[in-house]
């Protein structure tokens, strides 16, 4: 199969995908793994962000978490086919992960995107060994164990009757879940005690840790799909400020259990750096819990762009294709950088206010550059023209890798805003636009 060949049913499967039923969505997410499996040829990084964007907003919007990894790992084959691939990062691989390379979860108001290669294949795990029964809806067959932090397949079981009852081997003193045929899930915490799981009401008895973690993060679930399902603009802002409120609080009144590093994996990208920075000491228990892997590295990230750190140059072309350097901006005033993921979600929400501060600042001698990432060329050169984004639009120059660009920065989510003074320093790293305009303000 050729590369033009292999591109274009790649395309039309993600087509499918989207028109499909719940079962034609299973069917075509599996003729997309192993169209992505049996290809033999090599992609360019432009072919490969250009499949990327057909295929991972499926991921971000699939509900279905069985799906949402098969699609992953579509993700992480074209990656691995890709000239982008160098490895992976001298870990030992012994068997391929069930999800992509990089992992993107939504927080309050962010995408994250952390490597989850580190923490599929990178350590020794201490084990232990978990009962696990309970009662699901007769027309499920089967469940599944996977680990919380990647979705990894950890242990499956058929159920006989609406009950199934099994033992695995699972990484101590994580949080997993239990997963059945509809989408429905638990989450247990894996201490070694026995887990009974009542997939029809989504509970689990347990001991009290278990409980507590399912209770809570069922919750946290719930409040996110009123927020997905709500079209109010102002009633999703609402709820969403809302379930942050609830998040901090849990994250403070939960220092000693395992409770707020669960809150605190899903809303550190709300607090600063002074205020992460206590759960990096040692003095917290959960410090280097690996529910906050994403935290320790979104934290050194922070650290590449605090204020007061030169800024480094990029090299960038625009929708054009023409190539700039970033340093093009720099000296004649403040700059306004803006990282754009192309995942959609929040980073496309807030571009109306963005072209809102944009008008207001710019003829004060502010300019604003936006650097895109994970945009197939063509897709992000209609998404600006449709958009009517004004301002410079650049995106890493293809001859660069873009994770040079990224880790330049210490870019771990999205959208992420840094205000660069005139000498070329990083004078302030706000997180929304809230803190932007308030920075704006004060900048002479």
């Amino acid at each position: 199969m050729s590369v033009e060949e292999f591109m274009a049913k790649v395309k039309r499967t993600c087509e499918i995908f989207q028109r499909e039923t719940p079962q034609g969505k299973t069917a075509a997410g599996v003729v997309l793994n192993k169209t992505c499996n049996a290809f033999n040829g090599k992609l360019t990084k432009e072919q490969y962000f250009d499949l990327l964007s057909s295929i991972q907003p499926l991921v971000d919007n699939e509900k279905n978490e069985n799906l949402k990894s098969i699609l992953g790992y579509s993700c992480y084959m074209i990656y691995k086919k890709s000239e982008l691939y160098e490895g992976d990062r001298n870990t030992d691989v012994t068997h391929a992960p069930f999800v992509a390379s990089e992992i993107t979860t939504s927080q309050v108001s962010k995408t994250i995107v952390y490597n989850s290669m580190l923490m599929n294949e990178s350590a020794e795990k201490e084990m232990v060994e978990c009962q696990i029964s309970g009662t699901a809806p007769l027309e499920d067959q089967k469940v599944e164990v996977r680990r919380s932090i990647t979705s990894e397949l950890l242990g499956s079981c058929p159920i006989t009757n609406g009950k199934f009852s099994f033992t695995c081997k699972l990484p101590k003193n994580e949080v997993c879940r239990i997963f059945v045929d509809n989408g429905g899930f638990v989450y247990f915490y894996t201490d070694g005690k026995p887990i009974s799981a009542d997939m029809e009401k989504l509970t689990v008895r347990s001991n009290k840790s278990s409980q507590k973690v399912n209770d809570f993060l069922q919750l946290v679930e719930r409040e996110r799909l009123v927020e997905l399902h709500e079209t109010d603009i102002q009633k999703k802002a609402e709820i969403n400020r809302q379930r942050g409120e609830r998040l901090l609080k849990a994250v403070r009144e939960n220092r000693d259990n395992i409770i707020s590093a669960c809150a605190l994996s899903l809303v550190y990208t709300e607090m600063s750096y002074e205020e992460l920075k206590p759960y990096l000491s040692d003095n917290y228990a959960y410090s280097h819990h690996i529910l906050l892997s994403p935290m320790r590295e979104y934290v050194e990230g922070l650290e590449k762009r605090k204020p007061g750190t030169p800024y480094t140059n990029l090299e960038l072309v625009d929708t054009k294709g023409r190539p700039h350097q970033l340093s093009e901006y720099i000296g004649k005033g403040y700059v306004v950088l803006h990282f754009w993921h192309g995942l959609g979600g929040y980073g496309y929400q807030i571009l109306p206010s963005m072209k809102t501060i944009y008008d207001t600042y710019h003829p004060r001698g502010v300019e604003f550059v936006t650097l895109a990432f994970s945009f197939g060329v063509q897709g992000w050169r209609e998404e600006v023209k449709q958009r009517g984004l004004t301002w410079p639009q650049l995106m890493p120059n293809p001859d660069t890798n873009p994770r040079d660009a990224l880790a330049a920065y210490g870019i771990r989510s999205y959208p992420e805003l840094i205000v660069i003074d005139a000498k070329g320093t990083i004078v302030a790293c706000p997180r929304n636009l809230e803190e932007l305009e308030s920075v704006l303000k004060e900048l002479r």
